[in-house]
């Protein structure tokens, strides 16, 4: 079967076809000035849209995706599709490039178009890209050339063209899929968010790496940093209530943003994405931020929070399952963090997933197990032109080996005292190492997440 992954362009997102697609996509193929351009004009019957869907995903070599607008999460404005991969060669073909009605001049086909072409390009490894059109298209002509695509042939009814990898227009950095000035580096605690803020460190300052794990040159400021809250309202924290820090946070989360150089600002998040009392969003929404969202087995996250706390595992994945965890808590000492709402574990996941901003998310498994594939996806997803090279040598930089020998040697300012920090990062314990019905509960959340993940493409 083949699984198209989600992708992302300036401004978009791109998601499997899925079987529930299939009347969406006959009613935009049926309309009269839509079909025309088809080789094979006639109305589509419902019987033969679903035949269609079903080969889309059953293929080997045919990828199809729904193109949302990543700024209103759900909402479908067209379709790109790639076939002709399982036929031995290199050259693939662009299929069906269309926009839904009320989405047309929105902008969103060609950074659609533009995100499948770095895909085939940079992750199936094509040679070229092919597709034939009418001579009389114009519409899709100007897209076509204006991504890149030579003609190389005609005939009476039909122009060939071809998009050569080695093309400058294939060749173009990609945009971020979104407008924003802050993106939230977002996790469960102990999911490998300090790993991830690690590699991207490296990457962004490769004449330093591998870098000073305890003075990292990238400065990616956490959401509820009592400090920074403290300087950019010029206001004592520890003279308000947990309530009205609350309600000032997202104030002193633009100020921030604005006072920032960078283009993008990175920020470490682990509050959970929730609304205030009044309505507004703690952590804001599209179009002023997005979110790179890191997420992890739960059990796993018990099993290292466990190591790193100095907890039982069953304590910790306790704490996962209450729909009231938080971090820093209210208490008689004062943290340098402020209070964060975690929610249970499978309530933060789908916090982040339902949010309405431009979401990119990766799995810890596939980061392991594919480091360059899923770091390369989130890096084109916060807009970073780097090359497979800097990615790799990125990721050997930070490598767990030399991150262990680092902290052996300095110690690690975000660790324990007497406790490492950088462990394992293995894969599958923490079910082994908890009772079984926590390990139950805990796999019952995991599963309970993933339509939330699939519906937003991952």
């Amino acid at each position: 079967m083949a699984v198209a992954p989600p992708l992302a362009g300036a401004g978009v997102r791109l998601r499997p076809l899925a079987p529930e697609d299939g009347e969406r996509v006959r009613a935009w193929r049926n309309r009269d000035d839509v079909r025309r351009w088809f080789v094979d004009s006639a109305p589509v019957a419902a019987v033969a849209q679903q035949a269609w869907v079903a080969a889309q995903r059953a293929r080997a070599g045919d990828f199809a995706w729904i193109v949302e607008d990543a700024a209103r999460p759900g909402t479908a404005v067209g379709l790109v599709s790639l076939h002709g991969l399982g036929e031995g060669g290199r050259v693939g073909e662009l299929g069906r490039v269309m926009a839904a009605p009320e989405a047309r001049g929105g902008g969103h086909q060609a950074p659609a178009l533009r995100a499948v072409i770095r895909h085939a390009f940079d992750d199936l490894g094509l040679d070229a890209i092919g597709l034939d059109v009418k001579p009389d298209n114009a519409p899709a002509l100007r897209l076509y050339r204006r991504c890149g695509f030579r003609q190389v042939a005609a005939r009476a009814d039909m122009l060939r063209l071809v998009l050569d990898r080695q093309a400058p227009e294939a060749q173009r950095p990609a945009l971020p899929p979104h407008p924003a000035r802050t993106v939230w580096l977002a996790s469960y605690p102990k999911s490998g968010n300090t790993w991830l803020r690690i590699v991207l460190a490296n990457l962004l300052h490769p004449d330093r790496a591998p870098v000073d794990i305890n003075r990292l040159p990238m400065r990616t400021p956490l959401s509820a940093a009592r400090p920074d809250f403290d300087r950019l309202l010029g206001v004592p924290s520890a003279l308000l209530t947990a309530a009205e820090i609350a309600r000032l946070r997202p104030q002193a989360d633009r100020l921030m943003a604005a006072a920032s150089p960078a283009p993008v600002l990175l920020r470490k998040a682990h509050d959970a994405w929730t609304l205030l009392p009044d309505g507004r969003p703690l952590l804001g929404a599209a179009p002023d931020v997005a979110a790179l969202y890191l997420v992890r087995d739960p059990a796993d996250v018990a099993l290292s929070a466990a190591d790193h706390f100095g907890h039982h595992p069953a304590a910790e994945a306790a704490a996962m399952l209450r729909p009231e965890a938080m971090l820093a808590a209210p208490g008689r000492r004062l943290s340098g963090q402020l209070t964060q709402r975690l929610l249970d574990w499978a309530g933060h996941v789908r916090s982040w997933a339902t949010a309405p901003l431009a979401l990119h998310v990766m799995r810890y498994e596939e980061a392991r197990a594919a480091p360059l594939r899923t770091f390369r996806a989130a890096i084109r997803f916060l807009g970073f032109a780097h090359d497979d090279a800097a990615i790799m040598a990125a990721l050997d930089a930070a490598r767990l080996d030399r991150l262990q020998a680092q902290e052996t040697a300095t110690g690690f300012a975000e660790g324990r005292l007497g406790r490492p920090f950088f462990r394992h990062g293995r894969i599958g314990q923490g079910a082994r190492a908890l009772p079984p019905d926590l390990a139950e509960r805990l796999a019952a959340a995991h599963a309970a997440v993933q339509p939330a993940l699939q519906a937003r493409g991952f």
